[in-house]
């Protein structure tokens, strides 16, 4: 299961809630943070596969939204993984078995939010 929650832990000054994305696996005594992606207060996942990547977004900081995943225990940006600019990934909403990813883009020029459909190549040698 993913979702997410309030860590533990002191939180914002002011006592609003800082979402953290997690994961947990049945039979697991406590969930998984996942954290955020660099700059980011807030993070939150929407999806995981039976390969358990997940997916969603991290946000709140500078950058503003953007779509992550999660796999072999790294959190990273899907932006990186794309070239698409000056377009944004800005969450990642679902995930199926064969990696393919759908979530939301802003478009770079005219800052409409539209849908996605990611899906993976091989890399090369």
């Amino acid at each position: 299961m993913v979702g997410f929650s309030n860590p533990a832990g002191p939180g914002d000054p002011e006592g609003e809630f800082i979402s953290h994305a997690f994961l947990w696996i049945n039979g697991a005594g406590t969930a998984k943070d996942l954290a955020t992606l660099p700059g980011d207060p807030v993070s939150e996942a929407f999806a995981i596969n039976s390969h358990r990547q997940v997916v969603g977004v991290s946000f709140g900081g500078a950058s503003g939204a953007r779509a992550f995943i999660w796999q072999d225990e790294v959190l990273t940006n899907v932006n990186d993984l794309v070239h698409i600019a000056p377009d944004v990934l800005v969450s990642a909403q679902d995930i199926n078995d064969a990696g393919q990813i759908t979530g939301r883009v802003r478009d770079g020029i005219t800052g409409r939010i539209l849908v996605f459909v990611a899906t993976p190549v091989a890399s090369s040698p």
